[in-house]
């Protein structure tokens, strides 16, 4: 009876130990561009590559409104694609409302190149703000966070000062989520927490918090959200989109009400 615990004891710490080195391929989906690749977009944009470190690149595009811009939306999207996909499925929301819209490849994503990790994702994150700093105000600035970017835009926004932080599908926290998916991994071995909720109860009580979230999410369970807004003492504005998956929100007339609603409120 003593082997066999001790055999079992032996999988189970060699199965850890293989998800700990392989668990990057089920967080992060990239796909990447070469380095020649031209961008299509129907609108007016600008590719810019930033280096926050020796052997790293972001690349980036910072699109234009064809309007009176009213600021611009830093936009950190999802754990999939690249911003040639993110530009394409998301851009005119925010170009059609008056807003510019900035949005960069994460490392390993698109053109971008470096090693990722927990704490090079939120460094670049903070980079990238504050090179958009020296074109915009921060009172223009609006992070926007879709899914794994809402976690890094909740860091930003924590760090930072922007108008207001706008988060679609987020979770509470990565280990939050691992255990959802992988109940039986130890979470001391996850390589990546971005603890959300965290975040968003160290931001700046002045600055709005907004979240979009679908009641038929399947990827991330609209309760990330509730728990989120039950947990921060900061006013939360919750938009549940009845019927909306991870995937499709902007594909609803009720988010593109509350959208609206969100970013011209000022105006």
């Amino acid at each position: 009876m003593a082997y066999f615990f001790v055999i079992l004891f032996a999988l189970c710490s060699i199965i850890g130990v293989l998800f700990f080195i392989i668990q990057d391929r089920y967080i992060f989906y990239p796909v990447r561009l070469k380095a020649n690749y031209q961008f299509n977009f129907s609108f007016e944009f600008e590719e810019r590559n930033y280096s926050p470190s020796i052997g790293v690149v972001l690349n980036s595009v910072l699109i234009k409104t064809p309007l009176k811009s009213k600021g611009v939306i830093f936009y950190l999207h999802g754990n999939a694609g690249n911003i040639q996909k993110w530009g394409s499925d998301v851009g005119e929301d925010f170009l059609n409302l008056g807003y510019d819209v900035f949005m960069y490849d994460y490392r390993s994503y698109g053109k971008s190149k470096g090693v990722r990790t927990s704490n090079s994702l939120m460094r670049d994150a903070m980079f990238m703000y504050d090179n958009l700093k020296e074109h915009y105000s921060e009172n223009n600035i609006h992070v926007y966070g879709k899914s794994l970017g809402a976690g890094l835009a909740a860091y930003v926004s924590s760090k930072a000062y922007p108008y207001q932080l706008i988060m679609e599908t987020p979770f509470y926290s990565m280990r939050d989520l691992s255990k959802q998916y992988f109940s039986w991994f130890p979470t001391f071995l996850l390589k990546y927490e971005i603890p959300t909720y965290y975040f968003c109860q160290e931001i700046e009580t002045s600055i709005p918090i907004s979240i979009f979230h679908g009641t038929s999410d399947k990827v991330i369970s609209h309760d990330s959200s509730l728990k989120i807004k039950e947990r921060v003492s900061h006013k939360i504005n919750l938009f549940l989109i009845p019927r909306a998956r991870h995937n499709n929100l902007n594909s609803f007339n009720s988010y593109h009400y509350r959208l609206k609603q969100v970013l011209n409120e000022r105006y």
